[in-house]
């Protein structure tokens, strides 16, 4: 889930709304009862109901901070529009003192050997009284890694910027399950990251590594009193809300309502007092990624952090293999909490690493039935975006029959990924027909005369199948290797 934006203003109850809302209270309860005695059902009658937000940032201590970072979060606030007052003015809205709250990113080490995994843990604790609650997912849905953070790699030498590890790409925050979790003194919690899977490490130098993160928090003080305050007054007079849920009942026999509140916030922008932090070009640069200006890792920016990255090649095999066993032990080590313990982060930091040094070890994971099963696909992407040719062949394993992660291969592999789509083409697997042909038309920018639009989960049939793969091979012996075109395209 995503922090609340502005939506589409709703008008504001004027007495003549007001009436029209008694009258659809009227009709909706006169409907409910009629079909209780009908022992019928049917939706509940949304009540608008528009909730006015204030946004304000505090802005922790950089003294006692990591070195490094800076952390300021949003608190927001229901206010009543009439006065402009908040419902809850409570001076501690974080849960602690904010002298307490002791949070940022690190890192264990700043020199790297080509090919190390370059790890980051984001570690939030709490020094005194008090609970504080800190959201995790909600953004996940769209690359499999977590896109509140965003970080990006510059090198020095020349100031250009890493490309993110799937390409050209729009920043994804296409939801997903969130939670939060309860930091307390004693109990610190760390969430650990993976660069490469933003931006991979393919070369000996000197870089920068800007570690951002979004405030993505849900709630707002005060949600009780404004949603109450903000019924119109014929409901307001005969229901209440339930405590803890959006539920009006009934005053008198404390049955639910056939009535169900559709809130809105209405909020001015408060951009974080961060984003001032951020370099001109590194602001263009994620600009650019995300295709409009004010993203909000920049608007709503929460921590900030910024390192040197020193990157050598190793000087003989001896100490690359002793790197190699050192981190694939690390990796081994996977039962955790989550979010992401340290030993996740670097299995996910070996199957995203460019090259061949891993591929044993994850060869070794795809030959154990455990644990390839105990594998999120989204590791597999990374055996996609690497550009080795014996990546693409256990790419090929790991999918089986289907598409999986083979429509994010890296486009090294194009010679190999066309052949093998025709393949699975004309697969007996319906699905693994259609993925195939998807990623087909994609690749060609053309449907081969498919006589339907979009993606169908059951065609091509085996006998469309068939046609197409005939027309799609003809097309990639002129546009394929050797081929008059010969660019794959």
């Amino acid at each position: 889930m995503r922090a609340p934006h502005p939506t589409k203003r709703l008008p504001r109850l004027t007495t003549g709304l007001v009436g029209a809302a008694v009258g659809v209270l009227a009709s909706a309860v006169l409907a409910s009862e009629g079909r209780a005695q009908d022992g019928g059902s049917e939706p509940p009658e949304p009540i608008p109901v528009e909730l006015h937000v204030r946004t304000e940032w505090v802005t922790l201590d950089a003294d006692r901070l990591p070195p490094g970072n800076r952390s300021a979060l949003a608190v927001k606030r229901f206010v009543d529009p009439a006065t402009g007052k908040p419902f809850d003015d409570r001076a501690d809205p974080l849960g602690v003192a904010t002298a307490d709250l002791v949070r940022g990113f690190r890192l264990e080490k700043t020199e790297l050997l080509l090919g190390e995994p370059l790890l980051v843990e984001f570690r939030i604790e709490v020094t005194g009284e008090g609970t504080f609650r800190e959201p995790v997912g909600g953004a996940y849905r769209g690359l499999g890694r977590d896109d509140n953070f965003v970080f990006i790699l510059r090198r020095k030498d020349d100031g250009t910027f890493v490309p993110d590890a799937y390409g050209e790409r729009i920043f994804g925050h296409m939801g997903g399950i969130s939670t939060v979790y309860d930091v307390e003194s004693g109990k610190p919690r760390s969430h650990w990251h993976a660069v490469a899977r933003y931006a991979p490490l393919v070369a000996p130098g000197e870089y920068e590594l800007f570690c951002l993160q979004h405030d993505h928090r849900h709630d707002a003080l005060g949600r009780r009193e404004a949603l109450i305050a903000g019924l119109p007054d014929a409901v307001r007079a005969k229901y209440d809300l339930a405590p803890g849920t959006q539920d009006l009942i009934d005053r008198k026999t404390g049955e639910k309502a056939p009535l169900q509140l559709s809130p809105s916030w209405r909020q001015k922008p408060a951009p974080s007092p961060l984003a001032a932090l951020v370099p001109a070009e590194l602001r263009k640069e994620i600009a650019r990624r995300a295709g409009f200006e004010e993203h909000q890792v920049l608007t709503q920016l929460a921590d900030y952090a910024r390192f040197d990255i020193s990157v050598v090649a190793p000087t003989d095999d001896e100490q690359r293999e002793t790197m190699v066993d050192r981190w694939t032990g690390i990796a081994a080590r996977r039962p955790g909490s989550w979010p992401n313990p340290r030993s996740e982060a670097a299995r996910q930091a070996l199957f995203f690493s460019r090259g061949e040094l891993f591929l044993p070890w994850i060869e070794g994971i795809l030959d154990d039935p455990d644990a390839r099963g105990a594998t999120p696909p989204q590791d597999i992407d990374g055996l996609a975006l690497n550009p080795s040719p014996r990546a693409f062949d256990l790419l090929a394993r790991a999918t089986g029959e289907g598409l999986g992660s083979l429509f994010r291969a890296n486009e090294a592999h194009r010679e190999r990924l066309v052949p093998l789509l025709l393949q699975r083409l004309v697969a007996d697997e319906a699905r693994a027909r259609a993925e195939a042909f998807s990623h087909l038309a994609r690749i060609a920018e053309r449907r081969f005369d498919a006589p339907w639009g979009g993606f169908r989960a059951d065609r091509p049939t085996p006998e469309e199948a068939a046609a197409i793969a005939e027309r799609a091979a003809a097309w990639w012996r002129t546009h394929g290797p050797g081929g008059e075109d010969g660019d794959g395209r």
